[in-house]
């Protein structure tokens, strides 16, 4: 039986710097944080950087030291996130202004709004799915969502529906953010042709090659590079990127705490993910034609641009409302993957 040959490190690396493109469009564009990420110096080296060594980081643990369940998923997502306390300190000292809520000196509402739904969910477990799809077809990340997003994923209609309804949500809450109309109708197109030429470089190179998500992701030697350019990382724009905010010690004890819960939940997550046989979750998954892609782009397009037209007025109601829809779906996420992690290794244990 012959070897099967590693996967050269140039497909790797292109591997990577897609998925880190999409860890970064869908986490700084659908924000308003920064509209062109990929047309200026600190998004192109810093932003980019930032997002994709945190997930590929977590993804190697997750797969190698468990299975890509959405618990164990999600709980990576939300170590991603919490690089908002000492890189960027908005846990701390938002630069929007005071948290409205502080305990321990950490924004209650932030935390739960970037660490337990933005990052995890936007910054991580989607440009997972994205690019499992789009890139190579691989199977097993969808396998390992809940069964009522497997079940909207392997249904043509309600699937093509939720992606435009999330489309038109996520314009409308960037309009709330955009400097200008203009920038508002270009940011999204532009950015998602950079990705569009990434994807098409890839099946380019690739031609019938086919990789399984495991071995394009780094090996061991290159996963302790990558962690170390990680720490590297956290070193430098910690000391650099706003150092008047960072707060006594009483406050980053509260982010320790935060720290040792999340980290406790994941590697329980990942100790029961072990037991889990992802063949038994198995629904075909339909893959998004370009049609439904250019739609949603037109729909994320028209709601920032006509939002930030028509709808200055309503900036306000509309940012509440939306942190509290991510606040809802930050929380929910978060007892679910508590719930699915600890209920189920209870019960594993009495049988």
């Amino acid at each position: 039986m012959l070897k099967k040959q590693p996967v050269p490190i140039k497909i790797k690396l292109l591997f990577w710097s897609i998925l880190g493109a999409f860890s970064l469009f869908f986490a700084e564009l659908f924000s308003g944080s920064d509209m062109f990420p990929f047309f200026h110096f600190w998004g192109l080296f810093v932003e980019l950087s930032l997002y994709t060594l945190h997930l590929l980081v977590l993804a190697y643990i997750v797969f190698n030291l468990g299975k890509p369940l959405f618990p164990s998923l999600y709980l990576a997502g939300t170590i991603f996130g919490m690089y908002e306390a000492y890189l960027t300190k908005v846990l701390w000292n938002p630069p929007w202004g005071d948290a409205l809520i502080t305990i321990g000196g950490v924004g209650i509402i932030e935390t739960i709004v970037l660490v337990l739904f933005w990052h995890p969910i936007l910054a991580f477990i989607i440009p997972l799915i994205a690019c499992s799809y789009l890139l190579n077809q691989f199977s097993e990340i969808a396998a390992g969502m809940p069964l009522c997003i497997r079940k909207i994923m392997s249904a043509k209609k309600s699937g093509t529906l939720f992606v435009l309804i999330n489309a038109a949500f996520f314009g409308t809450f960037q309009s709330t953010n955009a400097p200008s109309a203009w920038f508002s109708l270009l940011s999204c197109p532009l950015s998602a042709m950079v990705l569009v030429i990434l994807v098409c470089l890839w099946k380019r190179i690739i031609k019938d090659c086919n990789y399984n998500f495991l071995e394009i992701l780094p090996n061991r030697m290159q996963f302790v590079v990558l962690i170390a350019l990680l720490i590297i990382m956290y070193i430098i724009m910690g000391r650099f990127i706003r150092p008047e905010a960072l707060p006594d010690l009483s406050s980053q004890l509260t982010v320790w705490l935060i720290y040792g819960v999340l980290l406790i939940a994941f590697i329980l997550s990942l100790k029961r993910s072990r037991k889990i046989d992802m063949a038994a979750k198995g629904l075909k998954i339909i893959r998004p034609s370009f049609q439904i892609i250019l739609c949603a782009i037109i729909v994320f397009t028209f709601c920032s641009t006509t939002g930030r037209l028509f709808l200055s007025n309503w900036r306000a109601p509309i940012l509440l409302s939306s942190w509290f829809i991510f606040s809802v779906l930050g929380m929910s996420a978060f007892l679910f993957s508590l719930k699915h992690t600890l209920l189920d290794m209870k019960t594993s244990k009495k049988l």
